[in-house]
């Protein structure tokens, strides 16, 4: 499991707390975040009521910080298996634009996450504003890329998305 706070994997000790710099991990696990009920909608929208329900006392901060902590954790799997495939297919080279515009946008979700993060340390809102502003352009970029896929399979005649 990743520490938002370092970025090191830790393996489960039981402690709850990071190996490297002893910030609390999150209690909630992928499995949880990823079958909740409140999982029918889209990622972002759901980071989006999380961030509200901080800030208006319905969401305990640390349901809040395991949420982002686990979807932070989600996120940095999902693009280690898209590095590895990009390098391994050699992809770039068949659609740059795809993969700058992939690339981007999870860079800008991991940092928003990350910024997101930093409301738990000090309360200053402006992390969430920040977060939500960098993690909405990611989303948009990811969405640019995966139409780009799509147009491409469409013309080698191949259904399916990314």
């Amino acid at each position: 499991m990743l520490c938002m706070r370092c970025g090191r994997d830790n393996i489960d000790n039981g402690s709850g707390h990071c190996m490297y710099c002893q910030a609390k991990l999150p209690s909630m696990s992928l499995y949880q975040v990823m079958n909740s009920p409140a999982m029918e909608t889209s990622r972002l929208d759901e980071v989006k009521r999380y961030c509200d329900g901080v800030l208006d006392g319905s969401v305990p901060i640390e349901n809040f910080a395991d949420f982002i902590s686990a979807t932070y954790n989600h996120l940095v799997s999902l693009s280690s298996g898209i590095y590895e495939i990009v390098e391994a297919e050699n992809y770039i080279q068949d659609s740059p634009e795809e993969i700058e515009s992939g690339y981007e946008g999870m860079n800008l979700w991991e940092t928003g996450l990350m910024e997101i993060y930093a409301y738990i340390e000090d309360s200053d809102e402006a992390h969430i504003k920040n977060g939500l502003d960098m993690i909405t352009r990611g989303n948009e970029l990811v969405n640019v890329a995966m139409q780009i896929n799509r147009e491409q399979r469409n013309i080698e005649g191949v259904s399916g998305t990314l």
